[in-house]
């Protein structure tokens, strides 16, 4: 199995994490941090760091996180090095249940790929498709 980490600027994050769990009853090896940019990254990376090997799966742990070049991305970046984990941006909801549906049947990386994949397809401009005329 992989666990699940999710990081956000504020408990956007964990507000997710909990109502994909919910719908698909996952809970374990699944965390979230709300990574506040008042502490140092050396600080955040440390918390960062403690999360991934509460949570370490045996084939690793897949990290969504909020936003590329935020505060979860270059808190966790450096971590790539020492931590059997992917990294993939843009979290949403599609993407954490897909994460979940997915995690015992797939490797890390076409885990991570197939989450990125699946969250691009959830994305529509519906008054463009013409639904809303």
């Amino acid at each position: 199995m992989i666990g699940i980490l999710v990081l956000t600027h504020g408990p956007f994050g964990e507000n997710l994490l909990k109502t994909a769990s919910g719908i698909m009853n996952e809970s374990e090896k699944i965390g979230a941090l709300n990574l506040s940019r008042r502490l140092d990254f050396a600080t955040l990376r440390g918390q960062v760091s403690d999360k991934l090997n509460e949570i370490n799966a045996d084939q690793g742990v897949l990290v969504l996180i909020d936003a590329y070049g935020g505060t979860s991305y270059n808190t966790t970046l450096p971590l790539l090095q020492t931590h059997p984990l992917s990294l993939v941006t843009g979290v949403n909801l599609p993407m954490v249940l897909s994460a979940l549906s997915n995690r015992h049947r797939m490797d890390l990386g076409a885990l991570a790929r197939k989450v990125s994949d699946d969250a691009k397809k959830t994305i529509s401009v519906l008054s463009d498709a013409g639904v809303l005329r």
